[in-house]
């Protein structure tokens, strides 16, 4: 299996921390939230991972230039010169996958307990071609999902804005993204966008013609590592759990 680890960002709710290091490299129990996500996925044998980087992205490839994961090969693709959202991101790496494996699309700054074997799994018994982790909590942001568990819209509650597709078979059910999907290698010789752009919107332009769907994940813990408050939240958990992140 492949996996996109999303490692670009800006990382702007978290200055002044960010400002001399990126995002990935910042620090949850003393472990690059980079590293303990490269741990997790070398864990569930993962064979290529595509490191996407754009700010201070020196830094990210010299320190991944240290490590090393026998029978899993980190490769970079390089957005420095200008940043490509996560949709663009899949577009510009694109070449880079091992052919006809699907591709795991993974946030850095997300830290969470999900089974990336039973996703695939899931994936497979149910034949979708996308496959978002959800969850049920709390936040201004929803991804919309009709009676036949298709995705069919998002909604930003707090800006009022909305976004759905045609034929939607009510009633619709609300979940919240958790930054982590699945998707067949073949969808990517279907991205009708270039430049930067979000991967959702990719996910609604795909729904009108491929199967996708969701996965609801309640039994493990989730982290996204974009605020200082959620950062502390995140060390405080590892910390007094003594649970290892994977």
């Amino acid at each position: 299996m492949n996996a996109l680890l999303l490692s670009a960002g800006l990382g702007t709710r978290l200055r002044p921390l960010t400002n001399n290091i990126p995002k990935a490299l910042i620090e949850v129990n003393n472990e690059p939230i980079l590293k303990l996500n490269l741990d997790k996925l070398y864990k569930f044998g993962i064979s290529r991972v595509i490191v996407n980087v754009h700010y201070l992205s020196d830094k990210i490839i010299d320190y991944i230039k240290k490590l090393s994961y026998p029978n899993m090969e980190i490769v970079i693709s390089d957005e420095s010169e200008k940043l490509l959202d996560t949709g663009g991101a899949l577009l510009k790496a694109k070449d880079l996958f091992i052919k006809d494996e699907p591709i795991l699309i993974h946030n850095v700054d997300i830290l969470s307990g999900t089974n990336f074997s039973e996703l695939l799994e899931y994936k497979n018994s149910k034949n979708i071609d996308v496959l978002l982790v959800v969850q049920n909590r709390t936040n201004d942001r929803k991804v919309i999902f009709d009676s036949t568990n298709k995705l069919v819209g998002w909604v930003n509650h707090n800006s009022n804005v909305k976004k759905t597709i045609k034929n939607v078979v009510m009633p619709t059910t609300e979940f919240s993204f958790s930054g982590i999907s699945l998707i067949s290698y073949d969808l990517l010789q279907d991205i009708p966008y270039t430049g930067a752009f979000s991967i959702v919107n990719l996910f609604l332009n795909w729904t009108e013609k491929y199967n996708v769907s969701y996965y609801e994940d309640t039994n493990s813990y989730w982290f996204d590592i974009g605020t200082i408050d959620a950062l502390e939240q995140a060390n405080n958990f590892f910390k007094t759990t003594n649970l290892n992140f994977y």
